[in-house]
C-alpha cells in the first residue's frame, strides 16, 4: 500500500515538474514557426518614437561658429553651449524655443536636423542642427534567466560587441541560437543568428539598434531542473513516511 502511494506521489510530482522546468524562459518558438535568418536583417537608421531623449544644439551661420550658441531672433549669439535635451511626448512631440511644439515622430536623426534648420530660416541666420539619442539602449537576456539593459553610445554597435558589453555567452547559452526582436515600421519582427562558426562572422558584424530586444536560447537542462523542482517533494514524502512507518510500528 504505502509503495503504491509512493509512486502515486512520484509520478504526480515528476509531470507536474514537467511543466515548470522551463518557467523562466523568455519569447519561446513555437515548433514549425518561421522566422527570419539572421543575414537577411536590412538595418536602417532608427526612427524616433515616443520616449527618445534628443540632445539638440542649434548654430548659425551653418555651423562656421560651433563654439557659439545659435543666434537669437536678432542675431547676437547668446551663449557658449546650447545643447539641450528634449524628450519626445506620447504626440510624437518636442516642445522647442522659438518653434514651440513640434511633430517629430518617425523621422531619423538626420532627417529631423534638416527639418528643423529648415523651420529655424526665419528666425537664424544659415541655421545648423546637430542631433543625437541619448538613451539609446538594448534589451539582453543572456539565457540564465537574467536581464539587462545596455546603453548604447554608439550607433554603429554591432551584435558581438553588444554580446560582450553583456559579458558573452554565458554557460549553457546556445551561440547558435540568438534571437534579435525589432520594431520595423511599427510591428515586432524576430531573427535568428547563428554564431558558432567562424564561417557565420558576417552575422556578428549586423548593426544594433535602439531598443532591440536580443535573447540568447539555453540548454533546457531538464534532469537538473526537474530535481531542483522535486526535491522539496521528496524531503516532504520522504519525511511523512519514516512518521508513517514509526507509528505503523507502535
Amino acid at each position: 500500500m504505502i509503495k503504491n502511494i509512493l509512486w502515486f506521489v512520484l509520478a504526480l510530482v515528476s509531470l507536474s515538474s514537467c511543466g515548470v522546468y522551463t518557467s523562466n524562459a523568455l519569447f519561446v518558438t513555437p515548433e514549425n514557426s518561421t522566422i527570419t535568418a539572421g543575414k537577411d536583417i536590412k538595418s536602417s537608421p532608427h526612427r524616433i518614437a515616443e520616449g527618445d531623449e534628443l540632445s539638440i544644439q542649434f548654430y548659425s551661420n551653418n555651423g562656421e561658429k560651433a563654439l557659439y550658441a545659435a543666434g537669437n531672433v536678432s542675431g547676437e549669439a547668446v551663449s557658449t553651449n546650447t545643447a539641450k535635451n528634449y524628450v519626445v511626448d506620447h504626440q510624437g512631440k518636442i516642445s522647442l524655443p522659438l518653434l514651440g511644439e513640434v511633430l517629430v515622430l518617425n523621422m531619423n536623426v538626420a532627417e529631423c536636423a534638416l527639418f528643423l534648420q529648415e523651420k529655424l530660416k526665419k528666425e537664424i541666420q544659415n541655421p545648423f542642427v546637430e542631433i543625437s539619442i541619448t538613451n539609446m539602449r538594448i534589451t539582453l537576456f543572456n539565457g540564465q534567466g537574467q536581464g539587462q539593459l545596455i546603453p548604447i553610445k554608439n550607433e554603429n554597435t554591432t551584435l558581438a560587441e553588444v554580446l560582450a558589453l553583456g559579458g558573452g555567452i554565458k554557460e549553457f547559452g546556445k551561440s547558435n541560437e540568438i534571437l534579435l526582436i525589432r520594431s520595423i515600421d511599427g510591428n515586432r519582427k524576430a531573427f535568428y543568428f547563428d554564431l558558432s562558426s567562424i564561417n557565420q562572422l558576417a552575422q556578428a558584424d549586423v548593426v544594433i539598434q535602439n531598443r532591440d530586444i536580443i535573447v540568447i536560447k539555453q540548454h533546457p537542462r531538464k534532469i537538473q531542473n526537474s530535481m531542483r523542482d522535486i526535491s522539496p517533494w521528496l524531503s516532504i514524502i520522504t519525511s511523512s513516511l519514516a512518521i508513517f512507518s514509526i507509528f505503523m510500528r507502535i
